[in-house]
């Protein structure tokens, strides 16, 4: 155990230097805790969440007619069953508020005026361009597990295959977006849980590690309204 406490003495004290980038370090702490902080934000049970991709990939809109396959990523992607259909989250994590971009913004305000159905043709589409298809081919393997794909043609072990959107298991509804901030922010167009909604989720969670966890959150949220208080003072 004093691995991980040397583990989140640094995270604490780390996250004041200038270039530490702590949403990169604690991601994989908060994907541990995911299910839980979702499924009580939701009101849902943890056995309807069915999946979480991180890193996943939002195709770029195309400028001047011109089609892209590169993408933009979202922080996770949440696969939700609901009324027998699957349903997708976009979930991004902040942990400094000034790190809320308007071209983050945008790319979600597009991503949530798609369909769950849209976004999966866009990855098929990225894949056959992509150099890095065998990892494309992962993903859309862990989508195809939850019958939202379908191989349409398999062209051996060392060929891209052809994916097909199944569509029978794919919620017509839109996609949302939730951001998990320290605090609140000002204006949020999507649903937000903040790092004492996490804390209060958290709270009757036993160990040593959960406890190291919820005292990193309040540090990093008592950070961030220094931070807010301190620009307010200026104007």
């Amino acid at each position: 155990m004093k691995e991980l406490d040397k583990i989140f003495e640094y995270l604490n004290d780390w996250m004041k230097l200038p270039k530490y980038q702590l949403e990169r370090r604690v991601d994989i702490f908060f994907s541990i805790y995911l299910e839980e902080i979702l499924s009580k934000k939701l009101e849902i049970g943890k056995e309807q969440i069915k999946e979480i991709l991180p890193e996943f990939p939002l195709r770029k809109e195309k400028k001047t007619g011109k089609e892209i396959y590169a993408s933009n990523n979202a922080d996770y992607a949440v696969f939700v069953a609901e009324n027998e259909k699957i349903k997708m989250y976009l979930v991004e994590l902040k942990t400094e508020m000034d790190s809320i971009s308007g071209i983050q913004k945008e790319y979600y305000k597009t991503a949530k005026g798609k369909k769950l159905k849209e976004i999966l043709k866009d990855i098929i589409e990225i894949e056959k361009k992509s150099d890095q298809w065998r990892k494309y081919d992962y993903l859309l393997g862990k989508l195809e597990r939850l019958d939202l794909i379908k191989i349409n043609k398999d062209n051996g072990k060392n060929y891209r295959k052809e994916w097909k959107v199944i569509t029978d298991n794919i919620s017509k509804d839109k996609i949302e977006v939730i951001y998990i901030t320290p605090i609140n922010p000002e204006n949020c167009e999507y649903t937000n849980i903040t790092f004492k909604d996490v804390r209060e989720f958290l709270k009757n969670g036993e160990g040593e590690f959960v406890k190291n966890f919820i005292n990193l959150l309040v540090n990093i949220e008592k950070y961030n309204e220094e931070e807010k208080n301190r620009r307010k003072s200026k104007l």
